[in-house]
């Protein structure tokens, strides 16, 4: 037998000759020779080391732990402690519970409006932005253009302000833009 310690704000796996037994806590545990325990910070996501519902049929085990499931034709915002952290595309990501608030925003990106509840500034970051499209049109841009702008009005008023409208993510197909040279000369 032998002696392992699990410290504070860290979880152990205990496998017997490679197949999942049970999870650790915090504190000290005896040990078989033919059983080997892999420790995780709490703090760091948790990358499954065997098939991942293997390990959910562990109850304490799923108790312990939050999955997230983002589809082929979502992306996932994570909030850690209430800040922006990463944008999640399609897969399985598993997290431990308790030492970090994680929250999770799943947006639609096959739709072409953005309906979930997601600022103007998330909008705009730097992890956000290669999903989402913006769409400009400057106030000595001719008419036509600034039809267009009412146009988008209609569908997305809720994402139009200050002569600039942005629209979501990446299903949007190209817009065609105006040229000033394709006014012929009108004014309006």
């Amino acid at each position: 037998m032998r002696k392992v310690k699990i410290n504070a704000y860290q979880k152990g796996l205990v496998f017997k000759n490679g197949v999942y037994q049970r999870m650790l806590n915090e504190g000290n545990y005896w040990l078989w020779f033919n059983e080997k325990v892999e420790v995780y910070e709490i703090n760091k996501p948790f990358y499954a080391p065997v098939e991942l519902n293997i390990l959910l049929e562990d109850v304490a085990l799923a108790n312990a732990l939050q999955v997230i499931e983002v589809k082929d034709n979502e992306i996932a915002l994570q909030y850690e402690n209430g800040l922006l952290k990463q944008v999640l595309t399609a897969g399985r990501y598993t997290f431990w519970k308790g030492f970090i608030n994680y929250e999770f925003v799943i947006a639609d990106i096959s739709k072409i409006e953005i309906t979930e509840n997601i600022s103007r500034t998330v909008l705009q970051n730097k992890l956000v932005a290669p999903y989402v499209r913006v769409f400009s049109v400057e106030s000595y841009e001719n008419r036509s253009c600034s039809s267009m702008v009412n146009m988008f009005k209609l569908y997305l008023p809720e994402f139009t302000t200050g002569g600039k409208t942005t629209l979501p993510f990446s299903s949007v197909k190209q817009i065609p833009v105006c040229n000033k040279s394709r006014s012929m000369g009108r004014k309006f």
